[in-house]
C-alpha cells in the first residue's frame, strides 16, 4: 500500500492538507468540464501539470492559462499510454513559487536518525511562459548542499515532511522527499554582481507562516549523483543504509553507526551541476564529455569536480524541451572549500565550456 500511494503523485497529494486545491484528470475532456462548470471555484493561475506516474520532470509544466492548461494536460495524459504502466492520469495542482528543496531522510522505527535539506535551484519552468509550456521543463539545475534556508523553515521542512513519510505507512528506510516552502520569507534571485541565483530576504511576502509543500516521496535512496553527493559531502552512505535495513533488526546497530555523519557536518560547499540541450537533434560530437575533460583540466581537477558524468556519445538522439523523454547532456559533483560563490562560479564555468554539435533527426 504504502509504495503504490508514493509512487502515484494524486495519492500521494491525496494525503496532504493542500488536496483541495487539486485534482486529477485522465483526459483533455475532463479538463474543459471542468473549466467550464460554473458551480465550482474558477482555477487559479499559475497551475502546475504532471503525470499521476512520472520520474525526471517529464511532462511537468507550469501553465499560466487555460490554452497552457489544455496543451500541457494532453502531454502529461499522453505520455505513459503506451508505457507498461497504461497511465493516462495526470495531477493538476497549484504552482507553488516559493524555494524548491531536496530532503533526504534515514528512518528507524520512525524517528529520524539523519537528514539532510538541499536547495534544488530554479529550472527554466520557473520562469513561467505567457504562450507555450513546450520550453519550460522541470529538469533540475543545480542540487546545492547544503541548504541556504533560514533556520526556521528547515526546522520546518524536517517535521512536516517526516510526517508526510508517516502518514504515507512507512517507518524504516532511506526516503528522497523533494518539495517547496509555501510563503517561504526568501526566494531565489539573481545576485546583480554574479548573475548566479541566491536565496535572499522576498521584499513582500504572505501573512502566511512558511510551510512545507511536498512535491513526492520517492520511498527509495536518492539517485546516483545525489547519493554520492551526500557520500562526499555528508559521509553517508544511503545505498548502504538501505541493503543493511533490508538484512534485518541483526544490523540494526550499523544501521545506527553508519547513519552518523562527519563529526563537523558538511565538510565542503557541493552540488550536482546539470547540463541540459536547449534543442534537439543527433548529436554530432564525439565525446562532449571527454572532450571537456582534456580541454579544461584546470577546471575538471579533482579539487573541483569530484564526479562527471556524461554518458551522451556521437549518433545518439538527444531530446531538447519540446520533447516529452526531456534528459540531461552531463552532471557533475562540485565541490570547494572556499565558498558557495566559488561554488557556483565553478557550475557556471562547466556550463559555459560544455561544448557540443547537433544534426537535424
Amino acid at each position: 500500500m504504502e509504495g503504490s500511494v508514493a509512487g502515484d503523485k494524486f495519492l500521494t497529494r491525496k494525503l496532504e492538507s493542500s488536496i483541495s486545491e487539486s485534482f486529477e484528470c485522465t483526459t483533455v475532456e475532463q479538463v474543459r468540464s471542468r473549466i467550464a462548470d460554473a458551480a465550482l471555484q474558477p482555477l487559479r493561475f499559475p497551475l502546475l501539470v504532471k503525470p499521476c506516474i512520472g520520474w525526471g520532470s517529464e511532462c511537468v509544466s507550469r501553465v499560466d492559462n487555460e490554452t497552457m492548461l489544455i496543451d500541457a494536460v494532453t502531454k502529461a495524459c499522453n505520455r505513459h499510454e503506451a508505457s507498461v504502466f497504461k497511465s493516462t492520469g495526470c495531477v493538476v495542482e497549484p504552482y507553488i513559487s516559493g524555494p524548491e528543496f531536496d530532503a533526504n531522510f534515514v528512518l528507524l522505527d520512525g524517528k529520524i536518525v539523519f537528514s539532510e535539506i538541499a536547495d534544488d535551484y530554479p529550472s527554466r519552468g520557473d520562469s513561467g511562459s505567457v504562450e507555450s509550456a513546450s520550453n519550460c521543463d522541470f529538469l533540475e539545475t543545480q542540487v546545492v548542499s547544503a541548504t541556504q534556508l533560514p533556520t526556521e523553515e528547515q526546522a520546518i521542512v524536517r517535521e512536516q515532511i517526516h510526517a508526510s513519510i508517516l502518514r504515507q505507512g512507512f517507518r524504516s528506510g532511506v526516503f528522497h522527499c523533494e518539495g517547496r516552502v509555501r510563503d517561504s520569507t526568501v526566494g531565489f534571485r539573481p545576485d546583480p554582481s554574479t548573475g548566479h541565483m541566491q536565496l535572499v530576504p522576498v521584499g513582500t511576502r504572505s501573512l502566511d507562516k512558511p510551510s512545507a509543500y511536498l512535491i513526492e516521496n520517492n520511498a527509495r535512496p536518492p539517485g546516483y549523483m545525489v547519493a554520492s553527493l551526500a557520500r562526499l559531502t555528508y559521509g553517508i552512505d544511503y545505498f548502504a543504509l538501505q541493503m543493511l535495513f533490508a538484512l534485518g533488526s541483526d544490523e540494526v546497530d550499523r544501521f545506527k553507526a553508519m547513519a552518523s555523519p562527519f563529526q563537523n557536518g558538511a565538510q565542503y560547499y557541493s552540488m550536482v551541476q546539470y547540463v541540459s540541450p536547449d534543442r534537439s537533434g543527433i548529436l554530432l560530437t564525439e565525446d562532449p564529455g571527454k572532450e571537456m575533460l582534456e580541454r579544461c583540466s584546470n577546471l575538471m581537477d579533482r579539487d573541483a569536480v569530484a564526479v562527471s558524468w556524461s554518458p551522451k556519445r556521437k549518433g545518439d538522439k538527444i531530446f531538447g524541451p519540446e520533447i516529452n523523454e526531456v534528459a540531461w547532456l552531463s552532471r557533475y559533483i562540485v565541490t570547494s572549500r572556499q565558498s558557495l560563490g566559488h561554488l557556483l562560479d565553478l557550475g557556471a564555468e562547466i556550463v559555459r565550456e560544455f561544448k557540443y554539435e547537433l544534426g537535424q533527426f
